[in-house]
């Protein structure tokens, strides 16, 4: 009889606690961030041939080196009101850590320009452990 009353309880309450944390998910933007400090350097070598055409159009394909290092480190505390049944809020603190393992990566890509002003820009980066796309679009006046 006992498990009876608790398991719907019990159900309904960790109903409500999922929800919440769905909600708290969402409203992380909330939080007060007490520190960050964010590193990044990127540099990177490309070198390709241009190829004209009648049409006005220029092709460049392109091979290269990228490096990037990531250090970035963000810290804060975020809170959610009315998380339990008796009202009691829960706090968070939070410490992100992230940084990248694989610096250098190779690249290849093709620069599309147009007589008109635009241009395109795809570019493929590989390293060891990771893959990284890059498609952009320019317009010149």
């Amino acid at each position: 009889m006992v498990a009876r009353e608790v398991y719907p309880w019990a159900g309904h309450q960790c109903g409500e606690l999922g929800q919440k944390v769905q909600r708290l998910e969402h409203d992380v933007r909330g939080a007060v961030v007490v520190a960050s400090d964010i590193k990044t350097t990127n540099a990177s070598v490309r070198a390709g041939r241009r190829l004209f055409f009648k049409s006005g159009t220029l092709l460049s394909p392109f091979f290269g080196i990228n490096y990037l290092d990531i250090d970035t480190r963000v810290q804060g505390i975020t809170s959610l009101a009315d998380a339990f049944p008796d009202g009691d809020s829960i706090n968070v603190r939070y410490d992100i850590q992230l940084e990248n393992d694989d610096k250098y990566a190779g690249a290849i890509g093709l620069t599309a320009g147009f007589t008109n002003g635009t241009s395109i820009v795809f570019e493929w980066n590989k390293s060891a452990n990771s893959e990284r796309y890059l498609f952009s679009g320019t317009v010149r006046y």
